[in-house]
């Protein structure tokens, strides 16, 4: 019990640890200039953006499950699963349709902010949601029209059409 607890927990920390020196070491050896710096004068905004992201990211972690439970509670069994179900479904359709696209879109937008280019942001916003709007709602449409057979091949013809449909 504990003590195999315990050293997962040590085995983890001891393996980030060792992450981290493998990490410093390979971008020295690649020649990047690492540079620890305590003053800048965006360290307040960024520590009070972080301490204020971090607080909602926890809020929304705590009560999000509690929330939705309570309200699928009130629907017919097998709803909190079949919701979690489809909610899955819906992430990976994002990560699909948005994610690279997005990684992308947040490199520009660093390379922007680091230039002092705030004012292209805004514009590559905007052509990112032109462009990946339409690749989002055309195969969220699709996954829309094949997921009872994807979900009937998946579940080995186990799930009832009652179970597809609510999904």
């Amino acid at each position: 019990g504990d003590v195999s607890v315990m050293r997962v927990a040590y085995a983890m920390a001891i393996g980030s640890v060792f992450q981290f020196i493998l990490n410093t070491g390979t971008i020295k050896i690649l020649g990047f200039n690492i540079q620890l710096r305590i003053r800048h004068p965006l360290m307040k905004k960024f520590i009070k953006n972080s301490i204020s992201m971090r607080v909602g990211h926890n809020i929304h972690n705590l009560f999000f499950p509690l929330i939705v439970n309570n309200i699928l509670s009130s629907f017919p069994v097998g709803s909190i699963s079949a919701f979690y179900y489809a909610q899955r479904a819906v992430t990976a359709i994002a990560s699909i349709a948005i994610g690279p696209s997005q990684n992308v879109l947040f490199a520009k937008i660093s390379e922007l902010w680091s230039s002092g280019e705030t004012h292209k942001i805004k514009v590559q916003i905007k052509q990112f949601l032109k462009s990946i709007l339409p690749l989002y709602v055309i195969i969220s449409f699709t996954v829309f029209l094949v997921i009872p057979y994807i979900l009937q091949i998946i579940s080995s013809y186990n799930l009832s059409k009652s179970a597809v449909e609510l999904i």
